[in-house]
């Protein structure tokens, strides 16, 4: 077997293995970069936890949900008692 024939047979056995970044496409990775951005902005704003706590609070009323809703999925979801 000649090598140009062992290097195809062996990309064709082997997979190559990839990392979920490499597996998006251009509109996935944009999108993936704006959450990271809002994530960081998220964490930077609320360096402790009665800062994130304030922080999810202002967010949720930024976008409408009354804070009884909030409290009730908070503890729905375990992460208030």
């Amino acid at each position: 077997m000649e090598k140009s024939e062992y290097k195809t047979l062996k990309e064709q056995l082997f997979s190559r293995r990839r990392n979920g970044f490499d597996r998006l496409d251009g509109a996935e990775r944009g999108a993936l970069e704006a959450y990271c951005t809002d994530y960081k902005a998220f964490l930077d704003a609320g360096k402790t936890e009665r800062l994130c706590a304030a922080e999810v609070i202002r967010l949720a009323e930024q976008l409408g949900v009354a804070r009884s809703t909030l409290y009730r999925r908070l503890r729905k979801f375990g992460i208030i008692e």
